[in-house]
Parts: C-alpha cells; structure tokens; sequence
C-alpha cells in the first residue's frame, strides 16, 4: 500500500510525499480513518475569497468615502423600495404596475441621507472614547436611538410627502401619525444591530452590516409610509364627505 511520509530535506512545493511501506498486520487501520489529513490550504483559499471583497470595500471607504457611501445607500434604497413594492403587490391583482415615481421618490431620499449619515456615524464612533469600551457602546446606541432614529423618521415621512405633491401640512401631518409607530419599532431592531456594529466592526465597513438590515427596514418604511398616507387620504374624504 501507499502511506505517507513528511519530507526532511529542503522545503519543497508539497507538504509530504507518498513512500511504499508494508501494512503492519498485527495492527490493522483504524477504521473512517483518512490517508491524508486535511490540509488548511483550502480552507485558507476560501477565506481569502470571502474576505477579498471586504477588503476591497474597506480600502475603497478609506479612499472615496463620499462615493461609497452614495452607492450603497442607493442600492440598500432601492432593494427596500423593491422589497416593500414586491410584498404590496403580492397581495394586490397582477395587474397592479410598478410604481416607478415611488422607487425614484427613494433613491433621492436614500441619496439627500447618504452623507449626513456618513458624518453622524463617524462623529458617533469618535464620541465617548473616555468611558470604559462597554459604556461607550452602550452611550453610542443610546444616542442613536434618541436623537439620530426620530430625526431620520421626520425627514423620511416628510420628504415622502413633500415629494408626492403634497404640502407642508400634509408632511407635518404624515411625520405625526408615522413617527412615535416608526420609533418604537426601530428600537426594537437597531440597539441589537448597533451594538455589534460597534463592538466588533471595523469603522471603514460600518456600513455593511446595518446596510443589510436597513434592506428591510426601509421596506417597512416604505410600507408604513403608504399605509399612512391611505390613513390620511381615508380621513380626508371623510371630512369632505
């Protein structure tokens, strides 16, 4: 049979090299045993695969910041327009069409947030560096939540309604029935997220993981914002009437 022997000369290409030996009949092979022990080469080569993109992405965040962030919010914008319209019309006729001015109403919202969000969550990654690591986590995710979550939701529902055509009461009036629903339903979802992000990320791919939750949050906010708005017309012809 063939068995396997480690090389003793000088380092060569393959880690071992195979001998012919005799099998020892007094002591036959374990059983599910494997000739040749795994090698980590692959297992490497995979990871080197995986982390290339991210990588990439980190490098490009260092570099053109601006351009970056611009792109992914657009895309996570546009994947949540297309998620939130995707449910809608599960549950409507076939025949409802695509709402393309509601997709673009996203991308230019997700485009007017994209750098003000860059510069709050560095200025929040940059904030409580004196307290002890847990403690700054956990004033990071406070201050998100009480101050960057509920000014993010007037601008969304506002903006929404602005432009669809509607007034600057009828912003007022969306941000009033949409915010206090939106805000409970963020801090259930993004302490969780923001708490990880802190704690094991590093700050040029911060925008990865919460740019994968915000795929569905903004599907919900889209979703919400059309229930609000069907609220609000709803009432409207009530009082006309």
């Amino acid at each position: 049979m063939w068995c396997l022997a480690t090389r003793s000369g000088p380092t060569r290409s393959l880690p071992f090299r195979l001998v012919k030996c005799r099998q020892n009949s007094s002591r036959p092979p374990l059983p599910n045993t494997p000739i040749v022990a795994p090698s980590p080469l692959a297992s490497r080569t995979l990871a080197s695969r995986l982390v290339a993109p991210l990588n990439a992405y980190g490098r490009a965040a260092k570099t053109r910041p601006y351009i970056v962030q611009l792109s992914t919010s657009l895309l996570i914008w546009f994947a949540g327009d297309f998620l939130a319209q995707s449910i809608e019309r599960s549950s409507q006729p076939i025949t409802a069409s695509w709402d393309v001015p509601r997709t673009l109403r996203a991308l230019l919202i997700g485009a007017g947030s994209a750098i003000p969000s860059y510069h709050w969550f560095n200025l929040l990654s940059r904030s409580f560096t004196k307290l002890p690591i847990y403690a700054a986590i956990a004033a990071r995710v406070v201050t998100q939540q009480a101050v960057f979550a509920p000014i993010f939701s007037v601008y969304f529902f506002f903006a929404q309604a602005v432009l669809s055509g509607g007034t600057v009461g009828d912003g007022i009036d969306r941000v009033r029935v949409a915010l206090v629903p939106s805000w409970l339903t963020s801090a259930r979802v993004w302490p969780a997220v923001m708490v990880v992000n802190f704690a094991f990320v590093p700050q040029e791919l911060r925008a990865l993981l919460p740019g994968f939750v915000a795929v569905g949050w903004q599907g919900y906010l889209c979703i919400l914002n059309q229930r609000t708005a069907r609220l609000l017309e709803s009432k409207e012809n009530e009082v006309q009437v």
